[in-house]
C-alpha cells in the first residue's frame, strides 16, 4: 500500500524542519566565541568579556563580533542590548568578518532590534555566505525556501 504525503504536511514538515534547524545556528558557539579571549576553570566556561570589550575598541573585528553576540544573544552574563549588539555586529561586518555578517542577518530575519526586512537579511547573509559561512548559506537558504526572498 503506498503512503501518500499531502502538499500541506510536506510544507509544515520543511517549515518545521528549517526552525528547528535555525535554533542551534543562532546559537553555534563558532558564531560568538574564540578562544583566543577565553579560559576554562575548573570545567566552567569562563569567558572574558572585558578583553574582548578592550580588543573591540581597538578594533579587533573578531572580538567586535564577540561582543555583539554577547550582546545579541544575552550569553556569559552580559544582558541582552540589542542597540549595542548592532553596533558591534556592523563594525566587525564592515571589516569583512563573515561571523558578524551573518548574525546581522540573523537580526533583520528575525526583527531582533531592527525592523524585520528579509532583503537586509539577505545582504548579510550573501556577504558572509560568499566567505564560505555555512550558518549564512543556510540561513540564505532558509529565506528562499520559504519564499521569503528570491
Amino acid at each position: 500500500m503506498p503512503f501518500f504525503i499531502s502538499h500541506k504536511f510536506t510544507q509544515l514538515s520543511i517549515a518545521l524542519l528549517a526552525a528547528m534547524l535555525a535554533l542551534p545556528v543562532t546559537a553555534a558557539p563558532n558564531t560568538y566565541t574564540t578562544t583566543t579571549t577565553s579560559t576554562n576553570v575548573s570545567g566552567q566556561f569562563q569567558s572574558d568579556f572585558a578583553t574582548d570589550l578592550k580588543l573591540a575598541q581597538q578594533g579587533n573585528a573578531l572580538a567586535q563580533n564577540n561582543v555583539g553576540a554577547r550582546y545579541l544573544f544575552g550569553l556569559e552574563g552580559v544582558q541582552k542590548d540589542y542597540a549595542q549588539a548592532k553596533v558591534w555586529l556592523e563594525k566587525s561586518a564592515a571589516q569583512g568578518n563573515a561571523l558578524a555578517q551573518n548574525n546581522l542577518g540573523m537580526m533583520y530575519a528575525q526583527g531582533w532590534g531592527v525592523k524585520q526586512d528579509y532583503a537586509q537579511a539577505k545582504t548579510w547573509y550573501e556577504k558572509a555566505a560568499a566567505q564560505g559561512d555555512a550558518d549564512a548559506q543556510e540561513n540564505l537558504n532558509y529565506l528562499r525556501e520559504n519564499g521569503l526572498i528570491r
